[in-house]
């Protein structure tokens, strides 16, 4: 899970012999302010509010590395985009296809699966999502509205 603060922030980057530098702050400080689960575009248009110079990619950079610490998700299977979450945790996800509003589901709320051992093929299997979709209430309530403008 990312770190709540930015001292805390700081000593986790150091702890693991990353630099803390300006953009990586910043990129930590803009994903804090941030609800749900953004692309790399709206993080990033989110950052060059701040540092209109940075690029794109030194961003997307930042992401990774917030990835392979723990600290984030990537959630690839989105319409072909990617996804960071906060929430690192085991967790599911609800997916409205019109909108593309992604909503976390508690782990818990799932009976647990496993997948029979002649299927598996050998795979050691180390974690799974669940993700439905389907349209959300507010898409759903704007295509029953007779007054769509």
């Amino acid at each position: 899970m990312i770190p709540q603060t930015l001292e805390e922030f700081i000593t986790a980057c150091k702890s693991k012999g990353l630099s803390a530098t300006p953009q990586r702050l910043l990129v930590f400080k803009v994903l804090q302010r941030m609800a749900g689960h953004q692309t790399v575009e709206e993080i990033y248009d989110q950052v060059r509010l701040e540092h209109p110079t940075i690029s794109l990619a030194t961003v997307y950079n930042n992401l990774e590395v917030f990835v392979e610490q723990g600290w984030i998700a990537q959630i690839n299977r989105l319409h072909n985009m990617a996804r960071f979450d906060k929430n690192s945790e085991p967790h599911h996800h609800l997916l409205c296809t019109r909108c593309r509003q992604l909503i976390d589901i508690d782990q818990s709320v799932i009976p647990p699966l496993s997948l029979p051992e002649n299927v598996r093929n050998g795979f050691e299997v180390s974690g799974y999502q669940v993700q439905f979709e389907g349209i959300c209430a507010n898409c759903s309530q704007s295509v029953r509205s007779p007054l769509n403008s």
